[in-house]
């Protein structure tokens, strides 16, 4: 719960600071992505958390090899969704926000802010992938460390690419 909350932390500071030094179609755009990027971020979670099920019942029932399975397995998975949930929504960008009615106005904002974080399918489906495995392990407190670190690497790099090189 804690690592949505981050996650959503860092989502609130990228529409405060857009919003703060951008013209107001770069924020409108920005928002205009918000259900694309609500359905990715939770299929990414629902991959992780799907995952550690599994090994979560063959650690409790102390089944090593069946574990270890599933382990594997699961690395396998998350990364061929990464791959296919990348190249499908990378490829169907554009369409998507032309399906949704965005204005022609705001479009080409909505689309370089939602592509980037579209490209990054990888990273969040291993992240939630290996927050899924540790929590399975009874472990929460690494994978909520660092997504607070995440966070804040977000944070700078908003400010550094948004105010210092002025990416717009």
């Amino acid at each position: 719960m804690f690592s949505g909350l981050l996650q959503q932390c860092y989502s609130v500071v990228d529409t405060i600071i857009v919003g703060r030094f951008l013209k107001l179609e770069v924020l409108t755009g920005m928002g205009a992505t918000w259900a694309l990027n609500y359905i990715i971020i939770a299929f990414c979670q629902g991959t992780g958390m799907g995952i550690g099920i599994p090994i979560a019942q063959q650690f409790g029932a102390g089944n090593d090899k069946k574990l270890r399975c599933y382990f594997y397995n699961g690395l396998y998975i998350a990364a061929i969704l990464a791959v296919v949930m990348t190249c499908f929504s990378v490829g169907f960008c554009r369409q998507f926000l032309v399906w949704m009615n965005t204005s022609q106005t705001v479009i080409e904002y909505a689309y370089q802010y939602i592509v980037v974080i579209f490209a990054g399918i990888p990273f969040t489906i291993l992240f939630n992938t290996c927050f899924g495995v540790l929590m399975a392990f009874g472990n929460s407190k690494f994978p909520s460390t660092v997504m607070g670190l995440y966070t804040i690497f977000n944070v700078i790099l908003d400010f550094l690419f948004i105010i210092i090189f002025v990416w717009e």
